[in-house]
């Protein structure tokens, strides 16, 4: 039987009702489907995303369990939503759920599934409710080597372990396998009249010259649409570039094909201290969470200080 470390904390700190504090009370109901690892539906219709954290998807490792351990804890199961920052995306509820279990207890879902390993910490720039106990829940099941971060896809990892050339990606029979999908989707469109035959074709990844230039999505070599994986780095800032559209941390001497990180200026209103903060970055030791294409240049590019944590 599976021990839920997790749920005990988080119904010894429910007893009473949902502790929801300094958000905001919102709609009530019952579990009545689970989707994924960080969805369900109510009995509303209403989906309903769980704000700040991140489940396994697709055919990602560790995908079904998380999926299983969600439906575990909320299937039809009467639940309250709280909301502390945006409370829609797509359509979707994007909320902090509180799951009444047996007893009448009230369970800080998210909560629950950090402390197991189920899920991990992702949030939005617009939606940062709650993320001190959210990482500190996440970090004691990493600590534990819990559910998914038993397993090695999942670790932390280090920037050397991104580094890629663009003679690596092109040689990369998997990136050859993402490069003919788009082009195949690209022909559909073109029989389908959604598309010119000379349209141009889906646009190179940006190289490390042009991040050095500045080039932004709007600017310049546009991002890669392909395949994106969703990660924890935690490495030393090498140097700190800022240039005209946006701020790189570098994480080694060669950026043709070193792990960077970019933060758009557009978005530096989102960390403290702007420039100057994420310039006295060089030489220490940061942890950063987000997306990595899987055939480009592993350029990182995070919009709020959520991603962005000093380690030492």
């Amino acid at each position: 039987m599976r021990v839920w470390a997790g749920l005990a904390v988080a119904v010894a700190l429910a007893a009473c009702g949902p502790k929801i504090e300094d958000l905001e009370k919102g709609e009530k109901g019952v579990a009545a489907e689970v989707r994924d690892g960080d969805t369900l539906v109510m009995d509303s219709g209403l989906v309903v995303h769980l704000a700040g954290v991140e489940a396994p998807g697709g055919d990602q490792p560790y995908a079904k369990e998380a999926r299983a351990a969600l439906e575990r804890l909320v299937a039809h199961r009467k639940v309250q939503l709280a909301y502390g920052g945006e409370k829609r995306a797509r359509e979707a509820a994007l909320a902090q759920v509180y799951v009444q279990t047996e007893g009448g207890r009230w369970v800080w879902a998210q909560q629950a599934l950090l402390l197991e390993g189920d899920v991990r910490v992702h949030t939005r720039r617009d939606n940062t409710a709650r993320l001190a106990e959210l990482a500190a829940a996440e970090d004691a099941a990493r600590a534990g080597k819990r559910g998914l971060w038993a397993d090695t896809f999942y670790a932390v990892r280090a920037p050397a372990q991104l580094a890629r050339s663009v003679a690596e990606t092109i040689a990369d029979p998997a990136c050859a396998a993402e490069i003919a999908e788009r082009e195949a989707a690209r022909a559909q469109r073109i029989a389908a009249g959604k598309a010119k035959p000379d349209a141009a074709a889906p646009p190179a990844p940006p190289t490390a010259d042009d991040a050095a230039k500045g080039a932004t999505p709007d600017e310049g070599p546009r991002r890669s649409r392909g395949r994106r994986d969703f990660m924890v780095v935690e490495g030393q800032v090498t140097s700190v570039a800022d240039r005209e559209r946006a701020v790189f941390l570098n994480f080694g001497d060669d950026i043709s094909r070193d792990f960077g990180v970019m933060i758009g200026k557009d978005n530096l209103e989102n960390f403290p201290g702007g420039v100057e903060a994420l310039t006295a970055l060089e030489g220490k030791t940061v942890r950063v969470r987000g997306s990595v294409p899987r055939c480009a240049k592993p350029l990182m590019r995070i919009d709020h200080a959520a991603q962005l944590v000093q380690v030492k």
